[in-house]
C-alpha cells in the first residue's frame, strides 16, 4: 500500500507557508545584521546563529492569528566571571530599544521581540 500521496499532502497542510518562511528569513536576518553593525555591541558580537525548529528544517505553521518563531542566538566574549546574566543581558537593552521600541520584552536569560509578522527570541551565549 503506498502512502506517498498522502503523507506529501500531510506535510504541505503542516509546514510553514512560503511567506512564513520568508517572514522569519527577513526578520532574523534584519535582527542578526543589526546586532554585527550595531556601534555599541559589534565589540563584543563574536557571532550569531539560528536554533530551534526553523534551523533544524522541523518548524510546523503556527495555528490561527500566531505568527512564525524563530530563535537568534549571539554569541558574545563577555567574560562570565566578571559580568552577571543580569549585566551582559542589560547591555543589550539600549539596542533593542533603539530598533525594536515597544516591541521586545525580557524573558529570562533571552528577549523576545513581537513583529506583526513573526516573533523573534534572541538569546545570548
Amino acid at each position: 500500500m503506498e502512502l506517498k500521496p498522502q503523507f506529501t499532502e500531510f506535510l504541505a497542510g503542516i509546514r510553514p507557508t512560503i511567506r512564513q518562511q520568508e517572514d522569519w528569513k527577513v526578520g532574523s536576518k534584519t535582527l542578526r545584521n543589526r546586532l554585527e553593525a550595531d556601534e555599541k555591541l559589534k565589540h563584543i558580537v563574536v557571532a550569531t546563529f539560528l536554533q530551534g525548529s526553523v534551523r533544524r528544517s522541523t518548524a510546523v505553521r503556527p495555528l490561527g492569528e500566531k505568527r512564525p518563531d524563530v530563535d537568534v542566538v549571539v554569541v558574545t566574549n563577555l567574560d562570565y566571571n566578571r559580568l552577571t546574566p543580569k549585566e551582559a543581558m542589560d547591555l543589550f537593552e539600549p539596542f533593542l530599544e533603539r530598533y525594536y521600541k515597544g516591541k521586545w520584552r525580557p524573558q529570562g536569560r533571552s528577549f523576545g521581540i513581537e513583529l506583526s509578522y513573526v516573533d523573534l527570541d534572541l538569546g545570548k551565549l
